[in-house]
């Protein structure tokens, strides 16, 4: 049983070093590894997704490249990598600089993954009342691409509506800018909207955010 055992040591050792060869020359396929270095594969997973986000430390993968990336590595590869590069936006989605808060939250839209953890980073953006409105529109718009992906548009506004009647008028900006982008004709939104429409002491840029989701609403719809 020693010699066995002793055996399985050295043959591990060597697949270590012929793992860390074949990194040394890039990034091989997992097929590869698997062959001729079986008891390393975990290793690799870890290794690869080090890697890319290296490659990916100035800016976020697209979504072309999050399923080229698919069609390479797989699905545990590219799971993880989203998760890293999703951790990594959720800090920065509270930067001091906007420009760093609105490409976080565009890109968060534009990866669409379903997280409770996203969607109330998100959320919490959208009730600051002191965003800026650049910030403001992406937050809409990353809810939206999101909702649409996982067909969680009720859901979403659900937890949004009520404020549409929040007493702070950037709030109701935001919340009308984010109904807009999700599309959903019910009689609620609606309703709200129209209300908002109506309200003669309304302000002028929550008027203009309303008309703008009542046109998108209708596209989404009738058109």
């Amino acid at each position: 049983m020693k010699i066995v055992k002793e055996n399985i040591e050295e043959a591990k050792r060597r697949e270590a070093n012929l793992f860390k060869k074949l990194m040394e020359d890039g990034i091989p396929d997992e097929k590869l590894v698997r062959l001729i270095a079986p008891s390393q594969v975990h290793k690799y997973k870890e290794e690869v997704v080090k890697r890319l986000l290296e490659e990916f430390k100035e800016g976020i993968p697209d979504k072309k490249t999050i399923e080229e990336i698919k069609e390479r590595f797989g699905e545990e590869v590219t799971k993880e990598l989203v998760n890293k590069v999703i951790e990594t936006l959720l800090v920065k989605i509270n930067s001091e600089d906007w420009e760093e808060r609105m490409e976080a939250c565009a890109a968060l839209g534009d990866l669409g993954v379903k997280s409770k953890k996203v969607i109330n980073a998100l959320l919490e953006r959208l009730k600051d009342g002191s965003e800026l409105p650049y910030v403001k529109k992406a937050v809409a718009e990353a809810l939206g691409k999101i909702a649409k992906k996982n067909k969680m548009e009720e859901e979403i506004v659900e937890r949004i509506l009520p404020g549409i009647n929040s007493r702070n008028p950037e709030e109701r900006y935001e919340v009308c800018l984010a109904l807009g982008e999700l599309g959903i004709a019910s009689k609620e939104v609606m309703d709200a909207l129209i209300g908002r429409l109506k309200d003669e002491n309304e302000k002028w840029d929550v008027k203009k955010a309303v008309a703008e989701a009542l046109v998108k609403i209708r596209r989404e719809n009738w058109e």
